[in-house]
């Protein structure tokens, strides 16, 4: 079981390297959800938004963490956000404060 999850690690570390992602974001919610309450708040909302403001799809990956206090909070990489001032990606956002690193 352990190779099987190496495998799988450094293959995502491998696709990873292959796609440079423009921005990566942190996104705590406001309001303590379950995962897959946060998963639609980004897809339904945040990445549209974004789609809109690019007007042109946002290439996305996702990494959830679930803090001490029990809320799940999501680090993104995008792509195609290249074009868009900070406060854009910022403003598109919200559910929330959230942090934007390029």
């Amino acid at each position: 079981m352990q190779n099987r999850i190496a495998t799988l690690r450094e293959g995502w570390y491998d696709d990873l390297r292959r796609h440079r992602g423009d921005h990566s974001v942190t996104l705590p919610p406001r309001y303590a959800r379950d995962r897959r309450q946060v998963i639609e708040a980004i897809e339904q909302r945040y990445v549209r938004r974004l789609a809109r403001a690019a007007q042109h799809r946002i290439a996305w990956f996702a990494a959830f963490e679930l803090t001490m206090a029990g809320q799940w909070h999501a680090h993104l990489l995008l792509g195609g956000t290249q074009g868009l001032p900070q406060r854009k990606i910022q403003k598109a956002w919200t559910d929330g404060i959230m942090s934007v690193d390029t």
